[in-house]
């Protein structure tokens, strides 16, 4: 008896609503506009009883003495170049050609009489420069994400919602499981940029006992040719952050969110020093060639 009484009482409530569906579309909307103000106190209410928020820790790369530091440090050295470059321009030989009847194979190639005093001084301000700014790149931050909300004529900007850098990477993909990633990205955006300088500077100051002309000259092919793929992470950057831009505009209302990544001043200086680091394997290159066709024929002498 009780299911017939109940599915009565269903067939009756849908046959009203049935009948009075109009009514009922017009009652709900008038009703919650008449208790509006009383669900937005109790909102109001509940929300202010409520625990406030912990600030979220967003790394931002190291603090301002030690990215001072480094950059401008990085930036003296740098700058250096320029006028060190014009003097190996205007005076290229350092010593009287009766000199060079001195024995002279025996030197590194930071010692070697082809090189300039200019040159010398050249070589190591701007392979300092460059490992200090790989130093600060791998340390700061290299992208931001930030949401900017529009609507009404208003915009408001909240962020950094996410920061990208080498190590927060190489951590999160390690937390992950993606020890492989962790790994590539630790070995080739870390260690390969800084790996390239030491053996550059190695190069440089390595005597020929320790490091053959013959081994030197593969060594700096090797670089030549590898090094150039340390551009690679500049172009992927820029993919990405273009990747990340993404935006949600309203069909019925003024109302737009969008997904902003931001480089920050990290990216701009792994990308500067990938470049010095470019500009200081040619400048190598060019001397041990000098160097060795120098050798050649002074034992042809």
């Amino acid at each position: 008896m009780e299911t017939g009484v109940a599915d009565a009482f269903d067939t009756t409530v849908s046959t009203l609503l049935r009948s009075n569906l109009k009514a009922v579309e017009a009652l709900v909307p008038g009703g919650v506009q008449m208790l509006r103000p009383r669900i937005d106190a109790a909102v109001g209410q509940y929300m202010d009883q409520m625990p406030a928020c912990k600030p979220s820790t967003v790394y931002m790369g190291p603090g301002p003495v030690v990215k001072n530091m480094l950059v401008g440090l990085s930036a003296v050295l740098g700058l250096s170049a320029i006028p060190l470059a014009m003097c190996m321009l205007r005076h290229p030989e350092v010593t009287p050609v009766e000199a060079l009847l001195v024995e002279d194979t025996e030197k590194p190639l930071f010692r070697h009489r082809v090189v300039p005093s200019a040159g010398r001084i050249l070589s190591m301000n701007l392979l300092l420069s460059a490992t200090l700014l790989f130093i600060y790149a791998d340390l700061g931050v290299g992208t931001v994400i930030n949401l900017l909300i529009e609507g009404h004529g208003e915009a408001v900007s909240v962020g950094p919602a996410f920061a990208f850098s080498m190590g927060g990477v190489i951590r999160d993909s390690f937390k992950a499981g993606a020890y492989l990633f962790a790994f590539v990205v630790a070995f080739l955006s870390g260690a390969w940029p800084l790996l390239k300088l030491m053996l550059m500077a190695v190069a440089w100051i390595a005597p020929p006992n320790m490091l053959s002309v013959r081994r030197r000259d593969k060594l700096l092919r090797f670089l030549d040719e590898y090094g150039k793929y340390s551009l690679i992470d500049s172009w992927l950057t820029i993919l990405a952050l273009e990747s990340y831009k993404i935006k949600w505009h309203s069909s019925n209302a003024d109302i737009s969110v969008m997904v902003q990544p931001v480089p920050m001043m990290a990216f701009f200086a792994f990308a500067l020093a990938s470049v010095l680091s470019l500009i200081m394997g040619h400048i190598t290159s060019e001397f041990h060639k000098n160097a060795a066709s120098w050798d050649v024929g002074h034992k042809d002498g």
